[in-house]
């Protein structure tokens, strides 16, 4: 599966910060991991910018095929 990074952080509900840039590249398109499954039905298992597998939330990214669909609807294609 591709997968567009939109965002490279995480703002926690006790007001935390966790800052992915050093993993993550926003714009940047991710593959998810054909060897490792992710942890839960919440994450991706990506591919990150050093080349390891790592579980990020399925909110940091959007799947290009849906991204597409959108645009193309917006231009009534």
């Amino acid at each position: 599966m591709k997968l567009k990074c939109i965002k490279n952080c995480i703002t926690h509900t006790d007001g935390d910060y966790t800052d992915l840039s050093m993993y993550l590249t926003i714009g940047k398109i991710y593959y998810t991991s054909k060897f490792f499954e992710p942890c839960s039905k919440w994450v991706y298992c990506i591919i990150d910018d050093r080349g390891r597998p790592h579980d990020m939330v399925k909110d940091m990214f959007i799947d290009i095929v849906i991204e597409r669909d959108m645009k193309l609807k917006t231009l009534g294609i």
